[in-house]
């Protein structure tokens, strides 16, 4: 008797927390790149002059309740990326002869898509058992949520988490004004 390998199954949590404090840096210099040695890998048209901003933004989780009063820190690079961004036929699943694949559901033929497990991962430091997250994301997203952060209401932030292959993925982000723990 033959043994079927069993397809790992995933958990979905929303996460909720308190945004209780944050804080934010930004910066402009020359491409690192560029400083010591000259590589001959640099583009042409690489920018000389690099500007960043990082927000760091943390608090306390209120939901759900096995993480109620756990710190959560998540830290957000706004800079602009080399790298364009992912579009549906960029995830669109291929055969062996590079055709693309399509299903059929309810009468019609849809794509196969092969999505990425998340937006990043989120782990739990050893050291002071905070919950920490890393995204590197457009500067105006990192702009959008200072202007949130400033406007001295009460902010909560959003997770969606998703349980993969042993790994805590971040699969949606949310910086709010309302309460996501609140049934509306």
């Amino acid at each position: 008797m033959s043994k079927r390998k069993r397809k790992p199954t995933e958990t979905h949590t929303s996460l909720a927390a308190q945004v209780d404090s944050f804080d934010v840096r930004s910066s402009v210099g020359f491409n690192v790149f560029l400083l010591g040695r000259i590589r001959n890998d640099i583009e042409e048209d690489a920018e000389v002059f690099d500007s960043t901003t990082q927000l760091i933004i943390r608090g306390v989780f209120s939901e759900p309740k096995d993480r109620s009063g756990e710190r959560v820190e998540l830290t957000l690079y706004g800079e602009r990326t080399g790298r364009t961004t992912m579009r549906v036929k960029d995830v669109h699943s291929r055969d062996k002869n590079g055709s693309r694949l399509y299903r059929t559901y309810r009468g019609e033929s849809v794509p196969v898509l092969d999505l990425p497990t998340g937006v990043t991962t989120i782990q739990r430091r050893r050291d002071d058992h905070v919950w920490n997250a890393c995204i590197f994301v457009e500067p105006r997203l990192v702009t959008d949520m200072l202007v949130i952060l400033a406007a001295g209401r009460s902010t909560f932030l959003s997770l969606y988490e998703k349980m993969a292959d042993r790994e805590r993925w971040i699969t949606s982000v949310s910086l709010q004004t309302a309460d996501p723990a609140v049934d509306d």
